[in-house]
């Protein structure tokens, strides 16, 4: 015989009302025996035979989670067994003690005490099950429960001593059927995902043999971490330049250690923040982060906690602040908060969570949600939440978060009106303000962020929260990408919503980008739907016939870039880029540097791009391009100008933005010293621009260094398309030369433009070799590959298309190491560049 699908359905009251069970076999059954927690009783009157199941109804219901045994036995003699369930044992009751928190405690005392603490109310009984007992049930593990009331219950338990300094995996069973992990687990341990993080988390401890499901880790006498930089000075709020990052896809080892040998880059480029998309446990190993699981606990794909706290010193050193992103609003069905309490009997990650769930909405209260949402106005979560910010910030020394989706944090049921949740919400506020009131308690300057996206009047009432009390209010996204990718493609734009006072907001209060994690690459747009001279409207024409001048053409591309830093980054209030930004990352080889929508299609994006989330291609040979480190170091100009000067971070700096038009001008009038004007034309033609300069006198042009003496403060300044100018009423520093090569003397035509290869790089290569092709002509460009003896090797490129600038990229791993030639031809035009290829 075989039984299968033993199942015990519950009442009203989560109590076991009914077993029930299938059996079948090829004889028939002559006996059945079962058991309700060892209380034995015959069962082939229950049994029926049409339909082969057996179901017995019991007379008086017993506690969730009970022992469910049953033998059946064939005309043959054949007898099989098989339970589910615990027999729910005697259950002490114990307050408990005093300074016990929820999760793991070590003892200051002992080093071979810890206790566990597990709020669970509702539940009968709780075991900690481990590799201390082979992950049986065991009475010494029974854990004791301290009830002050129905919705207060907490299973604790101090283990018999351990020994100090060695890890242990353990998990909670809870009412016989539900293996989970700690809520509160600051490591875990998956089955599924750690095998295959060996080289960036060396010596992890494997997963147990025993069990099933994702385990804890505790570890008692562990060596604390030796903080270095204690001199650091926090960056002030208002003077943040942040740089969002995603680990994973910084260098391809996707480490923490990758980015502290990075700081130097981040420092010489000028931004004072690390913003680390989230590090929290998400599922799997691939991700952006925001699917998370265990929100206290670090994810192992990106290395040890150590090296996170190195990373944190190493830029605390450099007066660098660390912002990590968490992720509050929801939690996926791996978590515990969601297992303890869903819809199967096991807590399967799969299902959804019951109405009984003290931390998880059953419905999602916003549209914008994914996963479980998190119910903000449970005591139960405010507990949890505040407990993960205080992790964060003492024991990695965090500077502050990012909040996502901040506007989630409310229970008020919008349905699918994004409008109605947009709109003010005093009780999200309230839910904001506790939160960062607990925050301030622990680091009274720490940054919070929200990606919020609410209205007007609720940001900024969150944004002046104790401001008046010496604490530094909140700060949100405001992001201006579609305004400044407009501009930079020639079409009509206003930067206006950059600057805080033109928001209303009182301070500055708002962060604004125009890149982020969320946004296309403003360089993916320049190039693949630019405006042109001859088609201003943009359109088919700026591909085949552009005329004098196309934002579609690379190096084009790349001065619009340096134009549109020159006009956010000299805004006062803080700032964001974006990975790569600085070094003119999106498009690429094949125009695969592109962000697909969240719904799985494809959107602007060519065939073969990654999906939304997936890695995308990691270019660092970007950074020997002498075309892009222009960008990347104009950039690096504006932000040491934004640093030494303080009309350009300042609050009180009187900031007149005429930005509607084409020609844009903005004015930063300091009361109390040097004064700047920025003007630009983010047309695609030559146009007039009134500067309207704030005084007569000598002003200086800050790129070439050259002074002009203003007689008429509207006297209009001619400005080729591209063209922008940053002028100071003082002397500053002088840029290296050449980063900006639009001027009336020297902007090249489509008359002027070189045939030619450029910029191949890295050069010696390895692996991929990129360079950029200038094309002045519509006829076919073939481009082939040749060895140094002059043998051709292949033909890469036929049929180029349309006159301007691309970047186009080689394979050169299967190549031999030694030296070669890329040589292009069109009519009776060629140009050749060679590369060394190394192993």
């Amino acid at each position: 015989p075989m039984l299968f699908q033993l199942n015990r359905q519950e009442n009203a009251n989560d109590q076991v009302a009914t077993v029930s069970a299938g059996i079948f076999g090829t004889e028939n059954i002559t006996s059945i025996s079962f058991s309700i927690n060892d209380v034995e009783q015959d069962g082939i009157a229950f049994l029926d035979t049409v339909n082969s199941v057996f179901r017995y109804d019991l007379p008086s219901p017993v506690a969730a989670g009970s022992k469910f045994k049953i033998s059946a036995t064939d005309a043959m003699g054949r007898t099989v067994s098989d339970s589910v369930g615990v027999v729910p044992p005697p259950v002490v009751d114990e307050p408990l003690p005093p300074g016990i928190r929820d999760g793991i405690t070590y003892s200051d005392a002992d080093p071979a005490e810890v206790t566990l603490s597990l709020l669970a109310p509702r539940k009968s009984f709780v075991y900690v099950i481990g590799e201390f007992n082979n992950w049986e049930l065991d009475p010494d593990y029974l854990m004791k429960r301290d009830s002050i009331n129905a919705d207060s219950v907490r299973w604790w338990l101090t283990l018999p001593p351990v020994t100090p300094g060695q890890e242990y995996a353990f998990q909670y069973l809870v009412d016989g059927e539900i293996r989970v992990a700690d809520p509160y687990s600051y490591k875990i341990l998956d089955e599924g995902n750690d095998p295959f993080i060996g080289d960036v988390y060396p010596n992890l401890k494997p997963y147990p043999t025993a069990t099933s499901q994702i385990v804890s880790v505790f570890q008692t006498n562990q060596s604390p971490y030796n903080w270095e930089a204690t001199d650091y000075v926090r960056p002030q709020q208002h003077e943040l330049v942040i740089y969002e990052m995603l680990v994973r896809d910084w260098v391809e080892d996707h480490s923490f250690a990758s980015i502290i040998d990075s700081l130097d880059y981040f420092e010489n480029l000028g931004v004072n923040a690390l913003q680390l998309m989230p590090v929290s446990e998400f599922d799997g190993n691939v991700s952006w982060g925001y699917n998370p699981a265990f929100h206290l606990a670090l994810d192992k794909y990106y290395g040890p906690p150590d090296k996170l706290k190195e990373l944190v010193d190493e830029a605390h050193k450099r007066n660098m602040a660390v912002i990590l992103d968490v992720v509050y609003n929801h939690a996926t069905g791996q978590s515990p908060l969601v297992r303890l309490y869903n819809t199967s009997a096991t807590g399967s990650p799969g299902s959804a969570p019951s109405p009984d769930n003290p931390w998880v909405n059953v419905t999602a209260k916003h549209p914008f949600n994914v996963f479980n949402d998190i119910n903000h106005e449970s005591t139960f979560t405010k507990t949890w939440l505040d407990r993960a910010n205080e992790y964060w910030l003492t024991e990695f020394n965090v500077d502050g978060f990012r909040f996502d989706l901040s506007k989630g944090f409310t229970q008020f049921d919008s349905g699918g009106d994004v409008g109605l949740w947009s709109a003010y919400d005093a009780s999200r506020i309230a839910i904001l303000e506790r939160m960062a009131d607990r925050i301030w308690d622990v680091d009274s300057t720490a940054y919070i962020t929200m990606e919020h996206f609410g209205s007007e009047q609720e940001e900024i009432e969150l944004a002046l929260y104790k401001t008046d009390q010496g604490f530094p209010g909140m700060l949100f996204w405001e992001n201006v990408n579609n305004d400044f990718s407009e501009g930079t493609m020639g079409y009509p734009s206003n930067f206006a919503d950059a600057y805080f006072g033109n928001k209303n907001h009182p301070g500055p209060s708002i962060i604004s980008f125009m890149e982020s994690h969320d946004e296309q690459w403003i360089m993916y747009k320049n190039l693949a739907f630019g405006a042109c001279s001859n088609a201003p409207l943009g359109g088919s024409t700026c591909d085949t016939d552009p005329g004098a001048y196309s934002t579609r053409e690379f190096n084009v591309a790349f001065d619009r870039m340096k134009m549109a830093g020159a006009f956010l980054f000299t805004i006062p209030g803080p700032k964001m880029m974006w990975q790569f930004g600085e070094l003119g990352y999106g498009y690429g080889p094949d125009g695969r540097e592109c962000l697909r929508p969240g719904d799985g299609s494809l959107g602007d994006c060519p065939a073969g791009t990654p999906d939304r989330i997936d890695p995308k291609p990691i270019r660092w040979e970007y950074n020997s391009d002498p075309l892009r480190l222009k960008l990347k170091n104009a950039w690096s100009a504006i932000l040491r100008l934004r640093k030494e000067y303080e009309v350009f971070r300042r609050a009180d700096t009187g900031v007149v933005m005429d930005t509607g038009n084409p020609g844009k001008v903005m004015h930063l009038d300091s009361p109390f010293g040097m004064d700047a004007v920025i003007v630009g034309n983010f047309a695609v033609t030559p146009m007039q621009v009134d500067p309207n300069f704030l005084r007569t006198g000598v002003w200086y042009d800050f790129f070439s260094g050259d002074s002009i003496d203003v007689q008429d403060p509207n006297a209009l300044l001619d400005l080729l398309p591209g063209e922008f100018h940053i002028y100071t009423s003082e002397k500053t520093f002088t840029p290296e030369p050449g980063l900006i090569t639009v001027s009336n003397e020297d902007q090249p035509t489509a008359s002027d433009r070189s045939f030619g290869i450029h910029s191949v790089h890295p050069n010696p290569v390895r692996a991929v070799l990129s360079y950029m092709l200038d094309v002045d002509t519509d006829e076919a460009v073939n481009v082939s590959l040749y060895d140094l003896v002059g043998r051709k090797l292949m033909a890469i490129e036929k049929g180029v298309g349309r006159p301007g600038s691309s970047v186009y990229s080689l394979d050169t791993s299967n190549l031999p190491a030694g030296v070669y030639f890329l040589r292009a031809e069109s009519g009776v035009m060629f140009d050749s560049k060679s590369f060394v290829v190394v192993r």
